[in-house]
């Protein structure tokens, strides 16, 4: 089984050019009561039915931390979303300490770069950071069958990191499991210490210790998804044709 953090580095090498990051596009999404987002590319998971997964490099643009952050500042809500934003840590750290009269940002992330020493620099900017940590599967197995990556005990160990910091957090879950496998999840969650209040209110939006993450068919993962053995009964509702209203 491939390593993820030899294709981490490789995917770095591609992502980033001195301080500077690639970076897809900038654009409003209508999650968390209304949001400014920030795509940042490069990512070093193969998650199957990851819609931003099939984007080129060719198709993103460098940009230096001056000039994300100028895009950012002076909205109430920012995220950085999309590939992995925390895969260049001093470029995403440059971005957080020039940061004006922003409220709240959340930072979307699998966690699997978040050792002692990123969470305790992102520490510094508590008061406006938030964490929302994307769960790759309910146990190691599905992690794997979802990534291609073994993952599972990784991500486990930044929960019981996080929960031992002073970083809000919560965590996202795709919502293709059953309820006995999401409540295995749970009490392994318990085990390592995930007991405390982590939500976060945004506008009119409250945000659980546990998001459960609408899973979409997107037609163009189309062959992929189609042997995914999780993929869920279709309806009309949960197919989008492209990532033009993508989270």
């Amino acid at each position: 089984m491939k390593d993820w953090k030899k294709v981490y580095h490789k995917v770095l090498k591609e992502a980033t050019s001195g301080l500077a990051r690639r970076y897809y596009r900038f654009r409003y999404a209508h999650y968390y009561g209304g949001i400014y987002t920030a795509d940042a590319w490069g990512c070093f998971l193969g998650c199957v039915y990851c819609w931003a997964r099939p984007v080129p490099a060719s198709r993103c643009t460098f940009y230096e931390p001056d000039e994300v952050v100028r895009r950012l500042s002076r909205r109430p809500q920012v995220r950085l979303s999309f590939g992995e934003p925390t895969l260049y840590k001093e470029h995403l750290l440059a971005v957080l300490d020039q940061l004006q009269d922003v409220d709240l940002f959340i930072l979307e992330t699998n966690g699997l770069l978040l050792d002692e020493d990123y969470i305790q620099a992102l520490e510094n900017y508590a008061h406006f950071v938030h964490v929302r940590m994307s769960l790759k599967g309910v146990d190691r197995q599905t992690a794997i069958e979802n990534t291609s990556f073994d993952v599972f005990e990784d991500q486990m160990a930044t929960v019981e990191r996080l929960s031992q910091s002073r970083l809000s957090f919560h965590l996202a879950l795709l919502d293709v499991y059953s309820g006995e496998e999401v409540q295995q999840l749970i009490s392994r969650l318990k085990e390592i210490g995930m007991n405390r209040g982590t939500g976060v209110k945004v506008d009119s939006c409250s945000l659980p210790q546990i998001e459960f993450e609408r899973f979409v068919y997107y037609k163009h993962l189309d062959r992929r998804l189609r042997s995914w053995s999780r993929c869920p009964t279709l309806d009309k509702t949960q197919v989008r044709l492209n990532d033009k209203d993508s989270y």
